[in-house]
């Protein structure tokens, strides 16, 4: 087949300069246009993007952790003098660009690397040579030039992605990866792969919790949720493409709409106590 992408070998600062549409941005698609140019707006980090980070850092380039990352000390109170002098010492010593994880953040990512570390199936998933690999392609449909940073490629066997979250249940997890549209990535992903390579390879999830006991758990994305989530992804894209032709990324529709509950909410039983109202 003919190849539209390419893998590249840039840092992380260059991934985020090519200007071409990221998942991170298609996900609000499905909410408007307008989240969707809102998202590619710069924006602090979250402490759960702040965690996830640190556990890509740690896991798949350790050797430049301490470029990126410095742990807070702990002990330091800010209100007294001597507090107030350690602290000051503590950010004139500290890396220009190195970002300062409190001392909470940065055991709990120790305790996820760890239990990744232990676990033989995530091990293997996390075998190959590409770690954090960018990838460039243009998509053959809309003809949107795309760009993706993929955790880790196994060749010739799986994509595999990271992802923390608080219960790795295979039941509670897949209601996650459907909350969060991670379907929609895998197939953005596993088609941009191909786009570069020319190889189709399956997706893989290694799952880790995010409290004690930091459970860890390894899935393989079925087929229907990566044709479900090409379909939302394609969808996404056209709208990304017409809207950057035309200069307008719309939001919520102007016009009166009719509000339906879903059917879940419409049975019979005694009113639920929900706290005060908002208005």
């Amino acid at each position: 087949m003919k190849r539209n992408g390419q893998l590249l070998d840039c840092t992380e600062s260059e991934y985020r300069g090519i200007v071409a549409a990221n998942y991170s941005v298609l996900k609000h698609a499905n909410r408007s246009a307008a989240h969707m140019r809102a998202a590619m707006e710069p924006r602090e980090p979250s402490p759960p993007m702040l965690l996830g980070s640190l556990v890509d850092r740690w896991l798949f380039n350790e050797s430049t952790l301490a470029e990126h990352f410095v742990r807070m000390p702990d002990g330091i109170d800010r209100r007294t003098k001597a507090g107030k002098e350690t602290w000051e010492q503590f950010q004139s010593s500290t890396p220009a660009g190195c970002t300062v994880i409190d001392g909470d953040t940065w055991d709990r990512a120790a305790a996820m690397v760890s239990a990744i570390r232990c676990n033989k199936t995530a091990r293997a998933m996390f075998g190959g040579n590409h770690f954090q690999q960018p990838i460039v392609w243009v998509d053959p449909d809309t003809g949107v030039r795309c760009k993706g940073l993929l955790d880790s490629v196994l060749d010739g066997v799986t994509i595999t992605d990271l992802k923390s979250t608080q219960n790795a249940d295979w039941r509670e997890f897949a209601r996650t990866a459907a909350s969060f549209s991670y379907h929609v990535q895998a197939a953005f992903y596993c088609d941009g792969w191909r786009e570069c390579t020319g190889e189709t390879l399956p997706y893989t999830f290694v799952v880790v919790e995010s409290s004690a006991p930091w459970g860890v758990a390894v899935y393989r994305l079925d087929d229907a949720a990566i044709d479900a989530g090409r379909a939302r992804y394609k969808a996404a894209l056209q709208m990304y493409r017409d809207c950057t032709l035309a200069k307008c990324w719309p939001g919520y529709p102007e016009q009166l709409q009719t509000l339906e509950l879903p059917k879940w909410a419409l049975g019979g039983g005694p009113i639920a106590a929900g706290g005060d109202h908002p208005f």
